[in-house]
């Protein structure tokens, strides 16, 4: 898996500045220029921004702000596999650590906050796992209520030789959780249940990919009527057509 510095960035508007102002939080690897989270203030309309200064932690290298965008949640992508909660303060930019929990697998490198705010998933890469969380009163999380293994391999003996789970993505209407698996050239996917914390897989569960392909992003378009799948291995886009949880393949370019 190549690692990139920067890895993940996220962008959010504050209430103190003005419409072409928000706060900028970059996820990152650790390296000797790295500390963690940085935080700037962007401004969207000519592209300057001003660093407000790091939290330090391990490996953050993809990070999920929650709805009401009052915390923000991380990997720590390393063998022991973490996630952290943090509060954030969008008057000053800060991050506060809320608590740390296990990812419930080795070098989680996806993380999701449900619609709801009161759920997050991680995805973990080595290990091929996925873990829900119940999001706390403030913010924080409780251990994981529920760990999932993928199991199987593919085609690529260099990189397909057991699961790989690359993202956990919430279908617009929080029914279903998308997880691209590179390990095994599928797309799982799970039955969300928001009330009770619980993911099953759902009556079609999965979408395969053709061998090789690594599957690696997911993403919906905002009309909720197609989805676009990253595939790392063959360099391609799959394209779907999305309807009750079911993906219907249309292009792959």
């Amino acid at each position: 898996m190549k690692k990139l510095l920067p890895s993940f960035l996220l962008l959010f508007s504050s209430p103190v500045f003005a419409q072409a102002d928000h706060f900028l939080l970059v996820g990152t690897y650790a390296s000797p220029k790295s500390e963690g989270i940085h935080v700037y203030r962007f401004n969207s309309k000519d592209g300057s921004a001003t660093a407000l200064g790091p939290t330090r932690t391990s490996n953050p290298s993809y990070l999920a702000i929650s709805p009401n965008q009052r915390f923000v949640y991380a990997v720590n992508e390393d063998e022991a596999g973490g996630v952290s909660a943090y509060s954030f303060d969008k008057k000053t930019g800060q991050l506060t650590l809320i608590n740390q929990r296990s990812s419930g697998g080795a070098h989680p490198c996806y993380i999701a906050v449900d619609k709801t705010g009161q759920w997050v998933v991680a995805g973990n890469y080595s290990s091929g796992t996925i873990a829900l969380f119940k999001v706390q009163k403030n913010g924080g999380l409780d251990s994981a209520v529920q760990v999932i293994e993928h199991e199987g391999y593919s085609v690529n003996t260099d990189r397909q030789q057991g699961p790989h789970v690359h993202a956990t993505v919430f279908s617009p209407d929080n029914k279903y959780l998308y997880v691209p698996d590179l390990g095994i050239d599928k797309v799982m996917i799970y039955a969300f249940d928001a009330k009770k914390g619980n993911l099953h897989p759902a009556p079609a569960p999965f979408e395969i990919s053709e061998a090789g392909a690594g599957p690696r992003h997911f993403e919906f378009h905002p009309s909720g009527k197609w989805a676009y799948l990253m595939e790392e291995l063959s360099g391609a886009v799959a394209v779907y057509a999305y309807k009750n949880g079911q993906l219907n393949l249309m292009q792959n370019i």
